[in-house]
């Protein structure tokens, strides 16, 4: 299978949601760790805070499904994007290294050196 993809088929699986509308975020992985988030929009990459409140922008994962950010006791913290419509990228990078970068140039570098899991998934958001 190549790079390029026919436009309907990568269009239906990608999820099309409404500005203000509730999401939430569901991570599901054979390994535990310490998981890191961004958010890209027209080019720029955001920290996509992961904690239980939004100062803490890393959080504790552990093996099989589980809900980010979380309130603990599989309860999900909503999101919703309420202002930029269009196409947003979200990866989330989960890593057995405690002190897991939050800088996305430090994980770029270690990608080959640390063992790293990396999810991405992209939303189209309209009005």
């Amino acid at each position: 299978r190549g790079l390029i993809e026919r436009a309907r088929d990568a269009d239906d699986r990608m999820p099309t949601l409404r500005l203000g509308q509730r999401f939430c975020v569901r991570l599901t992985i054979k390994q535990p760790g310490f998981a890191v988030a961004f958010e890209q929009y027209q080019g720029a990459w955001h920290l996509f805070p992961l904690g239980t409140d939004e100062r803490r922008l890393t959080a504790n994962v552990g093996r099989g499904t589980q809900w980010l950010p979380s309130k603990g006791q599989d309860r999900p913290v909503p999101l919703t994007e309420n202002t930029a419509a269009g196409r947003h990228r979200y990866v989330v990078i989960v890593s057995d290294d405690r002190a897991i970068s939050t800088s996305r140039e430090d994980l770029i570098k270690q990608a080959g050196t640390a063992e790293v899991m990396v999810l991405e998934k992209v939303v189209d958001f309209s009005t």
